[in-house]
């Protein structure tokens, strides 16, 4: 019985290292991905045939076992321009400490893009997109060990500052070092 006792107590002091390590847990990482337009308010011009490639450089904070909060910077080339962004992205895990963690997505950021090439009726015309956006999505955290995660993750950006209205919808993967 004693031993079972001593085993008992040393599962329980694991498990709640294990959850407590959660809270507080930082990493970087790095996330890949390409965007394509959804919507814009341009008439008779069509951004939907174009995708470009993005690149986001993140660091993460674990407040909680259910919510992380992720500040990042974005790279973006569209249209033969290159788009800077920055931002913060709310992680909220539908369920606590586990391997495989699917979670909802919510954020704000700001964005900085020029498209110079695009075809309207007969002549390019130049269009910039600068300001906020808020993002919404799903994603998908797997731990393969305690330092090392990857990401995958789909989200809408709606452009709301800026002369236009544009919707972008960005897929991205992505993995972090944990620590």
């Amino acid at each position: 019985m004693k031993h079972y006792c001593i085993l008992l107590a040393v599962m329980v002091t694991v498990a709640i290292g294990t959850a407590s390590a959660q809270k507080g847990l930082q990493g970087i990482g790095v996330n890949i991905g390409l965007l394509t337009n959804l919507v814009d308010e341009l008439e008779n011009v069509s951004l939907h045939d174009h995708v470009a490639p993005i690149i986001d450089v993140k660091y993460q904070y674990g407040i909680s076992k259910v919510y992380r909060i992720e500040p990042y910077v974005s790279v973006k080339k569209l249209e033969g321009e290159v788009g800077f962004g920055a931002g913060i992205n709310n992680h909220f895990f539908f369920r606590g400490i586990k391997r495989f963690r699917p979670y909802g997505l919510v954020g704000i950021g700001y964005n900085s893009m020029k498209f110079t090439d695009i075809q309207w009726v007969v002549q390019p015309i130049p269009v910039e997109s600068h300001g906020l956006y808020v993002r919404g999505g799903l994603g998908i955290d797997y731990r393969f060990t305690h330092q090392w995660s990857m990401q995958a993750e789909l989200s809408c950006d709606w452009h709301i500052g800026g002369e236009y209205v544009f919707v972008f919808i960005p897929f991205k993967v992505g993995v972090a070092y944990n620590f």
